[in-house]
């Protein structure tokens, strides 16, 4: 809250000075202010987990490890101990899929929480339909060079979303899935794609993965691009006033 504050404070100072110097400030840049106000709100989400267990990241910001092209045995991503955990990514449009390739977490003894896990998939995020259910032999990931392969190919098999889930009560986490479709079948479409999971806890991470983290309105370098998108330029700020948003900056709780 007092990041949006800070944001909405700033933003109103600056763009105070460039509508009385004449510069344009459009529709674009008002949303895009907005959409850094809103990228704040969510950087800080922490939804409460049930059993109390403190999150150290949220939902889809520990998710997004599971689809940024690290693959080294550990695990991208981390739910609670919980009834049927799910972790899922948008595609962000439809593809029919060739193949899913899932690789596990091999960095201790626990790879065996992953077997049995479903594989689903919706064309809006909300119906599910099950297309892949593990059994109980043994796949791996990066150090054996196993990843479980699902095969859709000649399935006709169609979405936007893949979701992998627990039919059980336990921690799920993998290294990394990977999305290949048959139009594509060299390509990762889940690639930094949007992610998020049922829950997280006190193993869960932030990964920074924000695309826009460097246009943040709150810094002159954002603001200067934002402007000159508008049409306008960047009026250099009286010193008192970058002075305060500093200040201001400075005292916001991390």
């Amino acid at each position: 809250m007092a990041m949006k504050l800070l944001l909405a404070a700033v933003t109103i100072t600056w763009t105070a000075v460039a509508l009385a110097e004449g510069v344009p400030v459009g529709r674009e840049l008002a949303a895009q202010i907005q959409a850094d106000i809103d990228w704040q709100d969510r950087v800080s989400e922490r939804k409460a987990n049930p059993s109390g267990e403190v999150m150290g990241a949220a939902t889809w910001d520990d998710a997004s490890g599971g689809v940024d092209g690290v693959k080294n045995g550990s695990y991208g991503f981390h739910t609670t101990y919980s009834e049927n955990p799910w972790w899922q990514v948008d595609l962000e449009r439809s593809y029919e899929l060739g193949r899913v390739v899932i690789y596990n977490r091999m960095d201790s003894d626990v790879r065996k929480r992953a077997y049995g896990m479903m594989v689903l998939v919706s064309p809006d995020g909300k119906a599910w339909q099950e297309v892949f259910r593990h059994t109980d032999e043994e796949f791996g990931g990066v150090p054996d060079g196993k990843p479980l392969v699902v095969d859709l190919t000649g399935k006709g098999v169609s979405a936007r979303w893949v979701r992998c889930q627990m039919p059980k009560t336990v921690s799920f986490h993998l290294d990394e899935v990977e999305v290949y479709p048959t139009s594509e079948p060299d390509t990762n479409v889940a690639l930094h794609k949007p992610a998020d999971q049922s829950s997280a806890g006190r193993s869960s991470t932030s990964k920074g993965l924000n695309p826009r983290s460097d246009e943040l309105s709150f810094t002159l370098e954002g603001t200067a691009r934002m402007l000159e998108r508008a049409g306008g330029s960047l009026l250099p700020l009286r010193d008192q006033e970058v002075h305060a948003a500093a200040k201001a900056f400075r005292s916001v709780p991390p």
